[in-house]
């Protein structure tokens, strides 16, 4: 006789269907529709899998293999505009075409224990820290490894930009401070090099440059800078962030309000906003302004910009104790106001289509497409 596991909804929700699409993905990861947004690839627990949003049903691929992947930053990017899909898996860098599921390559990487790993949006290359390797940049295609320049120290997180070329980062330092540099993706060139400070009278800090912490043109650095506490890399305090103008190496303000540490980060496409969230709310920056004029309180888990710039989604819990109790709510920018709000689900992440109209939620159940505009679900037709 079989176990029957009884959960409260809340943890699920209601948007579970019966018979679920795109039912192979579970638990974190990453989630990204490829350019075109013909594909939907997810890398979760259960390896990687691309997806046709228009019908719900896998595109297979060749030779793949279910190397679980429960992180957010992600390991695969779009590669020659958009028509490749390019995975550093195992240490090797795999690629797919993406319209007939063929392999074309798999080239040998990195088999250092890696601390962090990062593919470029493009897919040009790959950043990895090791142990005994520091920080470097590969090129995908051929392998070829770069070391990048960085201070002594611990490299911490990294981002690249969405299409200048250029990649971020930044770290702790010996004693009281920590670095952020910039460097040019195709030469290694240091293009940004500053030190941070610890804020007020702290004796140590938390820096942090998250994927989408570059903006898209490359030309501006957001670094969440917090006070340090007892436990490394665990914020004393709440979250500032950092202006840094990557081509004049100076910091251009720095924005105040969060009530706790920041760890996300996202600037909005058409460049004149900031989004940043963590531990206790997510704030809309008017980078222009240099000012707040969006707040929302939570927990939040993912967020991410509309194509159009008109909107952001957001997925926030209450607080830690409720943390599965994941709500996606999508705020329009124009007015302030709720456009809609889904019902609670333990939703790991979020994208959105490039056409701005469908949202994809990833979870421990598969994934679930959603009308951006309404909110309602949408069910592929298979």
């Amino acid at each position: 006789m079989g176990v029957v596991l009884l959960l409260p909804l809340a943890w699920f929700g209601a948007w579970v269907p019966d018979d679920p699409v795109m039912a192979d993905h579970a638990g974190g990861g990453a989630l990204r529709f490829s350019p075109d947004g013909h594909w939907l690839v997810s890398h979760g627990s259960r390896g990687i899998h691309v997806w046709d949003p228009a019908t719900g049903l896998e595109h297979a691929l060749d030779q793949v293999s279910a190397v679980p992947r429960e992180v957010p930053e992600a390991r695969f990017g779009f590669g020659a505009r958009g028509k490749e899909l390019v995975v550093f898996e195992s240490g090797q860098f795999l690629a797919w075409d993406l319209e007939s599921g063929a392999r074309l390559r798999a080239l040998r990487g990195p088999r250092d224990f890696l601390i962090f790993s990062l593919m470029a949006p493009d897919a040009e290359a790959c950043l990895w820290v090791a142990g005994s390797a520091g920080v470097t940049l590969t090129e995908t295609a051929t392998g070829k490894p770069r070391v990048l320049e960085v201070p002594g120290g611990d490299p911490g997180s990294f981002a690249f930009s969405e299409r200048s070329g250029r990649v971020a980062g930044s770290g702790l330092a010996s004693g009281r401070e920590a670095w952020v540099r910039a460097w040019e993706v195709a030469t290694g060139k240091v293009i940004l090099s500053a030190r941070v400070l610890p804020p007020g009278r702290s004796r140590s800090l938390v820096v942090q440059t998250p994927p989408g912490s570059l903006s898209p043109d490359g030309k501006i650095l957001a670094v969440l800078r917090a006070p340090g506490s007892h436990a490394p890399g665990v914020a004393g305090g709440p979250s500032a962030i950092q202006l840094w103008e990557v081509d004049s190496g100076a910091m251009a303000g720095e924005l105040e309000g969060h009530r706790g540490q920041a760890w996300g980060a996202a600037f909005s496409p058409d460049l004149k906003r900031l989004a940043t969230w963590g531990a206790s709310d997510l704030i809309l920056w008017d980078l222009a302004e240099r000012k707040a004029v969006l707040s929302r309180p939570g927990l939040i888990h993912a967020a991410a910009f509309l194509p159009d710039s008109s909107a952001v989604a957001l997925v926030a819990s209450p607080d830690f104790v409720h943390h599965q109790e994941r709500v996606l709510t999508v705020v329009d920018l124009a007015t302030g106001k709720d456009r809609f709000t889904r019902p609670p689900g333990f939703i790991h992440d979020l994208a959105c289509s490039p056409d701005g109209k469908t949202l994809a939620l990833s979870s421990d159940r598969g994934i679930l497409l959603v009308d951006a505009a309404t909110g309602g679900e949408i069910n592929p037709k298979r």
